[in-house]
């Protein structure tokens, strides 16, 4: 079976999570060494220029364009891992990664025209696509909400978590060991929908507001550095620069805790990266988060600044057996599984 990785996603400038799961996936199906499997990575020839930030891959990388030149290579399959799917001259079977619906369900952030053309590609798929991957049951459901669509070609494949993670589970005392640093906590920034603002205001309201720091992964908007004028927590809130995976374990693992109140999450993979390192964690009641925590986090209001704070100040009470129970359930989730499951559906389609 030969299949293409559509991976232009790839070529970012920050690691998100879907830079990652581009990667992990494409390694992990190398890693399965199954026989009748060969792929190829396909990079769009219009992201050329962005080619300088390429990862390297465990297969071979192709640059495509839907016309004559340069020519999608043939296979039997093509999988768009970053939702695009690329027009192809003959019919082949084709299979997308949804990983959530906020395009459609929240308020539209960004330019309009990046907007319009997400939708675009959430339409060409859902018209085109023989299976649909969803990275959670709560993105299955989004997506058979909005969209017309056979359930049972609606495939739910959890994400993993890197062995960077695995391998920390901290001791409980490698918290007290910062010497003079300041106890902190993290939480995550950038995009409209990380909740930031209301996490900065419920930080402002607890109880460890004037003993511990905020530090933040991502760029503060207004709304944010206005939420950090209001509450006083200018000595506070720290801003913390784009890290590689160990230096998040190292950021997680010192923390009193991960602030993770999200409007709206496919999956959420600080959930459970935070869990793996031993790292008390709270986010939101809501479909995704809830789902991915499995029930080892305390669940917020997330459009409830004081229902935040309330969950802050009980996160740093976590008993040790809970966070060992989040630690084994982490370990749960592995990208060897994600690979074999994608795999398996690849299979299915060829039936």
């Amino acid at each position: 079976m030969r299949v293409a990785l559509e991976a232009t996603g790839s070529l970012a400038h920050r690691f998100t999570g879907l830079q990652r799961y581009i990667l992990e996936v494409s390694r992990g199906l190398a890693e399965l060494g199954a026989a009748d499997l060969q792929c190829e990575v396909l990079l769009r020839i219009a992201d050329f220029r962005k080619r300088s930030l390429q990862p390297n891959f465990a297969w071979p990388v192709r640059w495509y364009c839907s016309g004559p030149w340069p020519a999608m290579p043939f296979c039997d399959l093509v999988h768009g891992l970053g939702l695009r799917l690329p027009r192809t001259p003959h019919r082949i079977a084709r299979v997308s990664t949804f990983f959530d619906l906020s395009p459609v369900s929240l308020p539209r952030y960004g330019s309009e025209r990046s907007w319009r053309k997400t939708l675009q590609r959430f339409d060409h798929a859902a018209r085109t696509a023989d299976r649909i991957i969803a990275i959670s049951a709560a993105t299955r459901t989004d997506f058979l909400h909005y969209f017309k669509y056979p359930e049972q070609n609606v495939v739910v494949t959890h994400l993993g978590v890197s062995p960077v993670f695995l391998s920390r589970a901290a001791s409980p005392t490698s918290r007290d060991a910062r010497g003079t640093e300041r106890p902190y906590f993290v939480a995550f920034g950038g995009n409209p929908r990380k909740n930031l603002s209301r996490i900065i205001t419920g930080f402002g309201l607890c109880s460890l507001r004037d003993s511990a720091d905020l530090r933040v992964l991502g760029a503060l908007d207004a709304q944010d550095r206005e939420a950090v004028r209001r509450a006083g927590l200018e000595d506070r809130v720290q801003t913390v620069a784009d890290v590689d995976e160990p230096g998040m374990a190292d950021l997680y693992e010192g923390s009193m805790g991960l602030l993770y109140p999200s409007l709206l999450e496919g999956f959420g993979l600080p959930i459970l990266e935070a869990m793996a390192c031993r790292t008390p964690v709270l986010t939101s009641a809501r479909a995704g988060t809830e789902e991915i925590a499995g029930g080892h986090a305390i669940l917020v209001d997330p459009e409830a600044p004081e229902d935040i704070a309330a969950g802050i100040d009980r996160l740093v009470g976590t008993p040790l057996e809970t966070l060992d129970a989040a630690v084994a359930y982490a370990r749960t989730f592995t990208w060897k599984r994600t690979a074999a499951q994608t795999l398996a559906v690849y299979r299915s389609v060829a039936e």
